[in-house]
């Protein structure tokens, strides 16, 4: 259910698409960030520090009653996940 729309089959594609999505686009404008602060700071640090973050955003996720709320929460777990962008470069 969100809001006034009730989510059925044949719009629960929608759904799950703007949740990866939503993932996606947190993931690529951090991308770069994530590299600068990795060199700044240390690789470990930041695989640390993104590991640190992306629990409590994906619990966020799990325990969100709204959908514009798990988006928000998709978003900001793939803004703060710098596991693939931060270890390939190490």
């Amino acid at each position: 259910y969100r809001g006034d729309r009730i989510i059925n089959e044949e719009n629960a594609g929608t759904y799950a698409g703007l949740l990866a999505s939503f993932f996606m686009l947190g993931r690529t404008l951090s991308a770069y960030l994530w590299g600068i602060g990795a060199d700044a700071c240390g690789r470990k640090p930041a695989l640390i520090w993104s590991l640190l973050t992306s629990s409590g955003f994906s619990l966020m996720f799990g325990l969100s009653k709204t959908f514009r709320f798990a988006l928000l929460a998709r978003f900001l777990l793939g803004f703060c996940n710098s596991i693939q962008s931060t270890a390939k470069t190490s």
